[in-house]
């Protein structure tokens, strides 16, 4: 539940390469989740909400991440 930041690098061909998987992306007024979702319309104060209610509830298995966010 919540939210993480997968960074990929690719050959430049077809393949793709994880460099890491960020459990606790940024959350400052630089970083991109919050700018990510200020672009979907959905204020800082929503996005810490909806993140926080999804530890403690849960999200359906079923749920695509921005309609998660969106319809929170």
């Amino acid at each position: 539940h919540g939210v993480s930041r997968t960074d990929f690098v690719t050959d430049g061909r077809a393949a793709y390469y994880v460099l890491e998987v960020n459990t606790i992306p940024g959350m400052t007024d630089l970083s991109d989740l919050p700018a990510q979702c200020q672009a979907m319309g959905i204020p800082y104060d929503k996005l810490v909400d909806c993140i926080l209610h999804s530890a403690v509830v849960g999200v359906p298995s079923d749920a695509a991440p921005a309609k998660t966010l969106a319809s929170a």
